[in-house]
């Protein structure tokens, strides 16, 4: 019950934003920033079932080893130094095809110069802010920058683009690939609580609230 309250926003969020907008493809080597959060956790595991190398951005000890566990190849703690340097120690300068940027803000904005030519910088949140993007940092570097929001401009086509989603990731849990990531379970009378780890960032994966029936 706790992992099926926990997919479908997650999920299909992060399958867009992977598969329909980033068209993630085998071999590819991609950057997930805050890769613990609940809809970045869902990209990483998408993103490692499509094939691709995975490189996570987090922070701290307890969600980089949450990102091991999701089966990041490489994960970097930005609490501890330069993100953007021990990535490129780790994978090589200018070695990322595409990052799936669920934070923008500061970040994102720093991690683009680790894309190769011909990379893509998939914006599909904005949780550290809005940065003024200016047009010739892409056309430059021949980068793509791809807005990825699935409530704006789909209309009556949004129930068949999120079906297809929703059957491509029933497929994907099946086969034992993709997994609900609920980092912790709480009840109703702690979700202040939750709501305060939330809005700390300390949060892993999804936070589910069991509801109990008080009939």
């Amino acid at each position: 019950d706790e992992e099926a309250a926990a997919f479908l926003i997650p999920s299909h969020t992060a399958y867009q934003a992977v598969h329909r907008r980033g068209q993630v493809r085998e071999g590819e080597t991609v950057l997930v920033l805050g890769a613990a959060g609940g809809v970045p956790s869902a990209a990483v595991q998408l993103c490692v079932a499509a094939g691709a190398r995975v490189v996570a951005v987090a922070g701290g000890k307890e969600k980089v080893d949450f990102c091991r566990k999701l089966g990041a190849h490489v994960v970097v703690d930005h609490t501890d130094g330069d993100f953007v340097a021990a990535v490129a120690r780790a994978v090589g300068p200018n070695a990322i095809d595409m990052i799936v940027d669920f934070v923008q803000g500061e970040p994102g904005r720093r991690a683009r110069p680790l894309l190769r030519v011909e990379g893509r910088h998939v914006m599909a949140g904005h949780a550290g802010g809005l940065v003024a993007v200016h047009p010739n940092e892409f056309y430059l570097q021949n980068w793509t920058l791809v807005g990825c929001c699935m409530g704006s401009g789909y209309g009556e086509k949004l129930p068949e683009i999120e079906q297809h989603a929703h059957d491509h990731l029933l497929e994907l849990a099946a086969e034992g690939r993709y997994r609900p990531s609920v980092g912790r379970v709480v009840g109703f009378d702690e979700v202040p609580e939750a709501l305060r780890e939330l809005g700390d960032r300390r949060v892993l994966g999804r936070t589910v609230v069991r509801m109990r029936d008080v009939r």
